[in-house]
């Protein structure tokens, strides 16, 4: 397997597993709003609206009974997708 897929495949496994977090919380913590004063407005424009797009696409198909494994795996892939073909602008 060549070093750039083991570093993607990497990256799809940390995204699952940011996707169950993000799933569980549905919110902004104190310590992101602490990271988020530091970044430019820009930047956190866009994680809001991935934030968003990802939280609609993950209850549209949990509520269409998609297994919730399959919803993570589904989100991190658009993720990925994102970033790679559009330079990390969801």
């Amino acid at each position: 397997m060549s070093h750039g897929l083991e570093r993607l495949l990497r990256l799809f496994g940390g995204l699952v597993a940011a996707q169950a977090f993000v799933a569980a919380q549905n919110t902004v913590t104190e310590d992101v709003k602490a990271r988020r004063a530091k970044s430019r407005s820009q930047y956190v424009a866009i994680a809001d609206r991935c934030l968003q797009r990802l939280n609609r696409k993950g209850n549209r198909l949990l509520l269409a009974g998609k297994h919730p494994n399959k919803v993570k795996v589904a989100c991190a892939r658009e993720m990925v997708y994102h970033y790679l073909s559009s330079g990390a602008a969801c």
